[in-house]
């Protein structure tokens, strides 16, 4: 029990973090594609298609980037895989770059995912999960 919350519910804190920042982030890589493979495509010219369609792709790839790591690790975290206990910590970096919001969120992520409790919750194991 940590700051009188048991660790589980850390952890259960923790997944849903991962879920609605990586959602956020697919949003995003979504919206991004969107923006300019649309108009691309509206436009009928089969250059502007491909010049907005590439440009689309190439910047919805880095909200992709992080959005796939955090879903993929909280599937992970509910099933208790100590695969994803790395995949979510290593997803959690570059978000502490993110004032203010991100870097709170990366802290107690890291945080959580640190303690001795949480490392002992993991295995890979399904039978002991």
């Amino acid at each position: 029990m940590l700051f009188g919350i048991k660790i589980e519910d850390h952890l259960k804190i923790v997944t849903y973090i991962r879920i609605g920042i990586g959602s956020l982030f697919l949003v995003v890589a979504v919206f991004l594609f969107s923006l300019l493979a649309i108009p691309g495509i509206a436009s009928g010219e089969l250059k502007d298609m491909a010049i907005l369609s590439v440009l689309g792709v190439a910047l919805a790839l880095l909200p992709l980037a992080l959005a796939v790591p955090n879903l993929i690790g909280a599937r992970g975290l509910i099933k208790r895989r100590r695969w994803a206990r790395i995949l979510v910590l290593i997803a959690s970096v570059p978000e502490l770059f993110a004032f203010p919001v991100g870097t709170a969120t990366g802290i107690y992520t890291i945080w959580t995912l640190m303690q001795k409790e949480t490392v002992q919750l993991f295995t890979d194991d399904p039978a002991q999960a």
